[in-house]
């Protein structure tokens, strides 16, 4: 399924690449292909941004502010 990516976030950077995949579970029990530019996992991201819509508006106006 993710054969074409990367298996490291060292070969995704020396390559370029966007997503890497290790097939190891992250710390919040996915198996999902992670984001080289931070390692973080890209279902626990897909998570938090659904978190962070369902905020109320004035929230995310100040954190859209503080960034």
């Amino acid at each position: 399924m993710h054969d074409d990516l990367p298996r490291s976030r060292d070969e995704a950077l020396r390559k370029g690449a966007f997503l890497y995949f290790t097939g190891r579970v992250c710390k919040h029990g996915h198996v999902a292909p992670r984001y080289a530019s931070f390692g973080g996992c890209v279902d626990c991201q897909s998570e938090r941004n659904t978190k962070r819509d369902e905020w109320p508006a004035p929230r995310r106006r100040i954190l859209r502010a503080q960034t």
